[in-house]
């Protein structure tokens, strides 16, 4: 079975997705929903670390980096080691290349 590690940015998008369907939008169970999908998402990814889209001229800080769909959400993740380490949840819609340098 693989491994996987979820940075701290990656909590705080979690918490960040659950708050907005749980508070702003009033919908816990969509909150629940959603933050659970993404969450399943780790596992599998753990498993098949090559499954997602390879990212590498993305950011230079994370030369191996991933990105693989979850609900209306990109998982970024890079693999070191045997390992899934998740870096950030984000919504698809986003600016990545702006937001990786934010980083």
């Amino acid at each position: 079975m693989g491994r996987y590690l979820i940075s701290d940015p990656a909590r705080r998008d979690l918490r960040s997705i659950y708050r907005f369907f749980a508070v702003d939008c009033g919908n816990e169970a969509s909150a629940i929903r959603i933050t659970e999908a993404i969450s399943e998402r780790f596992a599998f990814l753990a498993e098949h670390p090559r499954a997602g889209r390879a990212k590498p001229n993305l950011a230079l800080q994370h030369p191996e980096l991933r990105s693989f769909p979850a609900e209306d959400y990109l998982i970024l993740y890079e693999v070191a080691g045997g390992v899934v380490r998740i870096l950030r949840v984000i919504h698809a819609r986003r600016d990545l290349p702006r937001l990786l340098i934010e980083d």
